[in-house]
């Protein structure tokens, strides 16, 4: 394995660390997460369900008052699963365990 995938990988270990649920947004359907930066900076991304036709759960970056800013990819195990009954977060966990 080379060094620049044995870095990303201890990123992605220690930041994984970081993707915590901050507060579950039933309303607009999407869980934002907080997580710190290689910086040390708080940072929020959020999981929404844009529906069936929209594809489905995506990830956000959010802006600091919780709006979706603009789409990014992370890998799925990043993310806290949510635990509770609301329908988000019954969406995001199928989404996250699949």
């Amino acid at each position: 394995m080379n060094d620049g995938i044995k870095k990303l990988e201890k990123i992605i270990t220690e930041e994984s660390k970081n993707f915590k649920i901050h507060h579950i947004d039933n309303g607009f359907c999407r869980i934002v997460y907080k997580a710190k930066n290689s910086k040390n900076q708080i940072i929020y991304y959020c999981l929404q369900d844009e529906g069936v036709y929209h594809g489905g759960v995506l990830c956000y970056r959010t802006s600091t008052d919780f709006e979706p800013d603009y789409r990014i990819d992370f890998p799925k195990n990043m993310f806290e699963i949510p635990m509770g009954d609301s329908e988000i977060e019954k969406v995001v966990r199928e989404y996250l365990s699949n």
